[in-house]
């Protein structure tokens, strides 16, 4: 591995080429320690997750954003990825996921805390020759739990009302439409929410989906 890990931290490679014990936002805020819980093994013989440093994460989505994304996508929009506010903003508060094969990095995971009770899973890739394994489905749900037993109450997701493909893959890992956001940067954007406890759940239902209860009471939703 070319990353190093610090006890509890992310141990980072600066520019000067000194090591910084770097704490991440989620660990201040919700007392934990993502070392504790990586590695992560995947199924798939010979895969895992690491935690890696900024640099490695932003260097590889830049690397292979060709082969990733369309070249015309989001042409309509401002872009702001060159702006040193982001990578400031990454630096202090994001958390870096690295998907190896071995010890080639092919995928990556960024998210932050939105506040002191929500996850937001950021940007999460994989190179396209390595989809369908499961892999980013697994750190989901790791994360997920990690989350809830630090009293995490939700995680969100946002993508675009025309992927289908993310809307199938979170609607499986039980996120639910929660809202829809737009922007200059991003344009319309679908916020999915996945409840980490019962208690926000079924206060999200009880505001918003009403109607579903009596439904199902009333047998219109057989599951068939």
């Amino acid at each position: 591995m070319s990353e190093l890990h610090g006890r509890g931290s992310i141990v980072d490679l600066t520019l000067d080429g000194a090591l910084q014990t770097r704490i991440t936002l989620s660990e201040n805020i919700w007392l934990l320690r993502w070392s504790d819980y990586f590695p992560l093994e995947f199924e798939v013989p010979g895969f895992h997750c690491s935690i890696i440093s900024p640099h490695a994460a932003l260097h590889f989505a830049k690397q292979n954003h060709s082969k990733i994304f369309s070249e015309n996508q989001g042409q309509n929009f401002i872009s702001d990825s060159a702006h040193p506010a982001k990578f400031r903003f990454y630096e202090k508060c994001a958390d870096f996921f690295g998907l190896f094969k071995t010890d080639e990095l092919i995928g990556i995971a960024i998210c932050n805390p939105s506040d002191w009770s929500t996850y937001y899973l950021r940007y999460f890739t994989v190179l396209p020759e390595f989809t369908g394994l499961g892999m980013i489905s697994a750190l989901v749900e790791h994360l997920c739990k990690i989350l809830s037993n630090h009293g995490v109450q939700r995680a969100e997701a946002e993508f675009s009302p025309n992927n289908s493909m993310t809307q199938r893959f979170t609607t499986k890992l039980g996120f639910e439409v929660s809202g829809l956001s737009l922007s200059e940067r991003y344009g319309s954007l679908v916020r999915t929410t996945k409840f980490l406890n019962l208690e926000s759940a079924d206060s999200f239902h009880s505001q918003f989906c009403n109607a579903l209860p009596r439904q199902l009471n009333q047998g219109k939703f057989s599951g068939n």
